[in-house]
């Protein structure tokens, strides 16, 4: 697997269209412009961090509250940059943001279906808690996965 090493850093509400273009590139459901701009100004607890290479958006990851701490709450890459180590470098870069906010946990929701993701996220120490019944819009249920801070490189 060719790695690409990507320049992670804090998305602002100047990268809204390109976070929309990576999200609705990489997503069946993708996420409306209007909530990813009302995060990305600010107005939501919502941290938001791009994988840059050179001046181009490959993918980004965004970190929120949630009931037990703080949660990953979506992961994106353009489709012509997976496989590539940028999905890995999100993750560990959310996981720094998480610890420095004070959090030794973290959490996500991945599709039960979702082999690929589940076994993704496994390989970072992430474990299934518990099945959430008719999460998606689709009515596909979630499996809520947590890890303990500091992860695994």
């Amino acid at each position: 697997m060719p790695i690409f090493l990507a320049d992670i850093r804090y998305c602002s509400l100047k990268d809204a269209p390109d976070v929309c273009f990576v999200e609705e590139r990489s997503s069946a459901a993708p996420w409306p412009r209007t909530l990813i701009r009302r995060d990305l100004a600010g107005d939501t607890p919502m941290l938001y961090l791009g994988a840059w290479g050179k001046d181009i958006l490959l993918g980004f990851a965004a970190l929120g509250p949630c009931e037990k701490g703080t949660e990953l709450t979506n992961i994106a890459v353009l489709p012509e940059y997976r496989r590539k180590g940028i999905g890995s470098q999100l993750v560990l870069g959310v996981s720094e943001v998480a610890l420095s906010l004070g959090y030794s946990r973290i959490y996500l929701h991945v599709r039960v279906s979702h082999e690929e993701s589940r076994t993704f996220y496994g390989g970072f120490d992430f474990s299934s808690l518990y099945v959430v019944p008719g999460y998606y819009l689709d009515g596909e249920d979630a499996l809520f996965m947590e890890a303990l801070l500091p992860l695994p490189v």
